[in-house]
């Protein structure tokens, strides 16, 4: 970690990051919003398709078919019958697709008729939102620029209680970003938030900044009672990478940015963490959505995230750790590798039960929990399996708004609303987690 004087002048000059065609060679670059060559995708004629399977041969079926049709793009992966899967296919895919899911008796609805439009009218959205309000704020997304300079402009404005933290660098050369707030008490545990790792989904770190604002403004004595009792570590993006590369080449990418051929770029960046590493829900192919990378830790986005959190509890006491991520109303804690239960699953479970408890209380939006295994699929070499694994008693992960009609592109209007409510259910582990400890 630096010092916050160094950080906030390296916030500065983040608009020049460096390039990494050969790792031994970083060399700087153009501006960070647009260092890609690339025509923008358009998804043009692209539709989102959604089927139940309704035995096991089914799920079983789309994976291989998955597996066999890299262009067809999985938003909602084939995990157990009764559970949906949503299936991004483009106009030459579809007909292909569409006679396959005949053929084993799936019927498809179509849950996006027009991505390209919708996709569009996004980035319309977007423009007009900037032009009639310069501040930042929750009316719209936000390049990674301008989460930057707020984060800066925050350790500015608050400077006994907010100071920037550098998580590592990324294959392209940006610097992981993220904020510490401390608390009153020296000897809190610390609270540890990260948002962004898969890049298309946009809500979570503007979720992340909220909560960030909601903690330093919020006033009323419930809510400060509880999230003054730790010392926060937040970062909105730990892919800036491919969070980038969503606003300025394609929307939908999930990976980091890293080159392992010429057609495949990237890797799951929940998927590289050192613990049980591609054993299960993760890919060993390239171009998969999933793939694990060459090795674990292969990311250099994930070797600096983990020496971050490992730094944190060889020191302190990494009480709570959630994980953002969209989309699907789920909150989830360990096991992801294993249907196996932890040895504290009914604890989780129970500040589970609390925390969703919560999230319905502003605006009524549902959400299940249970076991990552169990509520939504298996998923090997996760942040969250690492940090259970490393002694953190309540790690939990979000999967945000919505259920499938927008999926990763969950209108802006939503934002604030989605932000709203997860802010409560994280207020309520954090305060759970403090009585429980």
């Amino acid at each position: 970690m630096r010092g916050p004087a160094a950080l906030a002048a390296l916030v500065l000059v983040l608009a020049g990051v460096r390039a990494a065609p050969p790792p031994s060679s970083h060399v700087a670059s153009g501006p960070a919003e647009t260092t890609s060559t690339e025509a923008p995708a358009t998804f043009r004629g692209h539709k989102v398709l959604r089927v139940v399977p309704s035995v096991g041969k089914q799920v079983l079926g789309l994976r291989q078919y998955l597996h066999d049709h890299p262009k067809v793009s999985p938003w909602l992966e084939p995990s157990a019958p009764g559970r949906p899967v949503d299936l991004q296919v483009g106009p030459a895919d579809a007909d292909a697709l569409k006679e396959y899911l005949a053929q084993e008796g799936l019927v498809a609805t179509e849950m996006i008729v027009d991505l390209g439009r919708m996709v569009e009218e996004e980035q319309r959205g977007m423009i007009d939102a900037k032009r009639s309000n310069i501040d930042f704020g929750w009316d719209t997304y936000h390049t990674l620029d301008e989460i930057y300079k707020w984060l800066q402009n925050l350790a500015q404005k608050y400077p006994k209680e907010v100071s920037l933290v550098e998580g590592g660098r990324t294959y392209e050369g940006r610097t992981i970003i993220g904020v510490k707030i401390k608390s009153t008490d020296q000897q809190a545990p610390i609270a540890f938030v990260e948002a962004g790792i898969h890049a298309r989904e946009w809500i979570t770190p503007a979720t992340a900044t909220f909560l960030i604002n909601e903690i330093l403004t919020r006033e009323d004595g419930e809510f400060r009672s509880a999230v003054r009792a730790y010392e926060w570590h937040i970062f909105p993006v730990t892919n800036p990478d491919g969070y980038v590369y969503t606003h300025t080449t394609n929307r939908l990418w999930r990976k980091s940015r890293s080159k392992y051929s010429y057609f495949c770029s990237g890797a799951d960046l929940n998927r590289n963490w050192p613990f049980h590493w591609r054993e299960a829900g993760a890919s060993a192919v390239p171009c998969s959505e999933t793939y694990a990378g060459v090795r674990a830790e292969s990311e250099p986005e994930t070797k600096a995230m983990r020496h971050y959190l490992d730094s944190l509890i060889a020191t302190r006491t990494v009480l709570v750790y959630v994980s953002l991520h969209s989309y699907s109303q789920l909150l989830m804690f360990p096991w992801g590798w294993t249907s196996e239960l932890t040895k504290t699953h009914d604890d989780l479970n129970s500040v589970a039960e609390l925390a969703v408890k919560a999230a319905a209380k502003r605006h009524g939006t549902q959400f299940k929990f249970g076991a990552i295994s169990k509520a939504i699929y298996p998923a090997s070499g996760s942040t969250l399996d690492y940090a259970y694994d490393k002694g953190v008693k309540y790690p939990m992960v979000f999967e945000l708004r919505d259920d499938g009609t927008y999926g990763f592109l969950l209108p802006r209007e939503q934002i604030r609303p989605a932000a709203e409510e997860t802010v409560d259910a994280i207020c309520t582990i954090a305060s759970e987690a403090g009585k429980r400890k």
